[in-house]
């Protein structure tokens, strides 16, 4: 494990959904491209190559309409190699995997897995190392698909002498959703290091206010639509007693969506309105893969184009010509999927 005997490290993971595939993908990518259950592997190899002492799952980790049969056999053969190592998986289940986790975690049947929160009642899970108590880690799961009261009222966490983290799965300041509100200011006045939170995709990130615990969306594993757009992956942390430290977000999404807003004013001709664009779409894709890394495979983009010069029909067909582009940048393909333009004055 690390190094540090005075911390732990963690990798925090959540909402793969296996069973599901990114959308918007094009002919010919390499094969396996956007797949939930691929990306589920990539997070265990990344917990293998940096050696870390426990896996938090947030919930959904397995999509309700197809991911049981789909999920089994690769969680079973990806907790294999985690325990191989003496890497403990604590996972939670959320809106989507509510009733088909806790099959899954009773079939895989493995020491290195545990489900906290079963019925939706909090549980505690310590974290032991050397024969001594590091970490406490609380989890909450939902019973069922809907639930419109808050879990952190019923949360009554105990001081266990080490750094506490809480795990949930819902909605944060969003008092009449049916998807476990979260009240933030309750979160906040607890007695413990961190909240580790699942369910937005495409979250805000990390917050921590001035003598409050760490809240801590992690987001979608794979970015599974448009909506989902910039950066996704797992999240690298040490956890001790000054709280959790030293974050660091690592790339396991194969796909990667994008929205570019560009302003074409004054460019009177299809080829200058077309030199433009691509100009920006090849500049953010260069920086995009450099972010991304090798295992990005494609870029899905969205541009916005405003100030138009051409006339609309000769506008229209120019972004056609740009959408039926074969684009790429290293091992990355590239795909102008969807173009919007205003509708502005023109000359004909």
């Amino acid at each position: 494990m690390n190094g540090d005997k005075e911390t732990i490290s963690i990798l925090f993971t959540g909402d793969l959904h296996i069973g599901r595939t990114s959308r918007l993908l094009r002919h010919g990518l390499p094969g396996g491209t956007g797949s939930t259950t691929d990306a589920w592997h990539r997070t265990v190899d990344l917990a293998l190559s940096r050696n870390v002492d426990l896996v938090l799952v947030c919930g959904d980790l397995v999509d309700a309409d197809t991911g049981f049969h789909e999920a089994l056999e690769p969680v079973i053969q990806g907790i294999a190699r985690l325990e191989q190592r003496g890497i403990t998986t604590l996972a939670i289940a959320g809106n989507h995997d509510y009733s088909l986790l806790p099959r899954l975690v009773d079939r895989v049947n493995s020491p290195g897995l545990h489900l906290l929160g079963r019925d939706g009642t909090w549980q505690r899970y310590l974290h032991h190392q050397d024969g001594q108590c590091m970490l406490a880690v609380d989890g909450w799961s939902f019973p069922r698909a809907h639930v419109r009261q808050d879990p952190v009222c019923m949360y009554q966490p105990h001081d266990p002498g080490v750094p506490v983290l809480a795990m949930a799965h819902g909605l944060l300041d969003v008092p009449d959703t049916v998807q476990a509100p979260l009240d933030r200011r309750l979160m906040q006045n607890l007695p413990l290091h961190g909240w580790i939170l699942g369910h937005y995709h495409s979250p805000p990130g990390e917050r921590q206010d001035p003598g409050a615990p760490l809240i801590l969306y992690i987001g979608s594993a794979q970015a599974l639509g448009p909506s989902e757009r910039g950066f996704h992956g797992p999240w690298l942390a040490r956890a001790g007693r000054k709280g959790v430290e030293h974050l660091q977000q690592l790339s396991v999404s194969d796909v990667r969506y994008e929205t570019i807003c560009i302003d074409i004013s004054g460019l009177d001709t299809e080829d200058r309105v077309e030199s433009a664009v691509l100009s920006r779409v090849y500049a953010l894709a260069r920086e995009v893969a450099a972010e991304s890394g090798e295992v990005l495979r494609y870029l899905s983009l969205r541009l916005e184009l405003t100030g138009s010069a051409l006339p609309e029909a000769r506008l229209a067909a120019t972004a056609s010509g740009l959408k039926n582009m074969q684009l790429q940048t290293g091992h990355c393909q590239v795909g102008i999927d969807e173009i919007r333009y205003e509708k502005l004055p023109c000359f004909a």
